[in-house]
């Protein structure tokens, strides 16, 4: 990642930057957790943390840029698979997203403003999968991406 500098704006840390001189809307960070490896079954239930990432955060108040992407199968079609994303401190959001018997990449984005937490709190962000009819849905390919923006 490269460090914003200019003459109004520097680091400060290695964790923060001097948010009050950049524009609103500026880069922060951007923090992905990369694909996750297996297939996760979901059977009636859910499941959190296929893909999860830890996020430092660079100011106080920032806005968040979150996209989850999964591949996914059905192998019926009652109901809906549902794809989402969770953080520290209660934060969540869940979309369905697929209602088809075949594999595809699923990809949902979120922003989001929140978020709290203060200079150099970790915020963990999880993956979130769901449905409700026991058909045995998978999931592969898991990944969160989560960008950081001064507000």
């Amino acid at each position: 990642m490269a460090l914003i500098t200019t003459k109004a704006a520097t680091a400060t840390t290695a964790t923060s930057i001097n948010t009050s001189a950049l524009p609103v809307g500026a880069a922060l960070q951007v923090v992905d957790s990369g694909l996750s490896s297996g297939t996760t079954t979901i059977n009636a239930g859910s499941s959190e943390s296929i893909a999860s990432l830890n996020l430092v955060k660079k100011a106080t108040n920032s806005t968040f840029i979150i996209q989850v992407q999964a591949a996914i199968v059905r192998l019926a079609t009652s109901g809906w698979h549902r794809l989402g994303v969770t953080a520290t401190g209660g934060f969540s959001s869940v979309q369905d997203v697929k209602d088809d018997n075949s594999w595809a990449t699923q990809t949902i984005l979120i922003k989001t403003d929140s978020i709290s937490g203060n200079i150099g709190d970790t915020i963990t962000f999880n993956s979130y999968n769901s449905n409700a009819t026991g058909q045995n849905d998978q999931v592969r390919n898991v990944r969160v991406t989560v960008m950081e923006f001064a507000r």
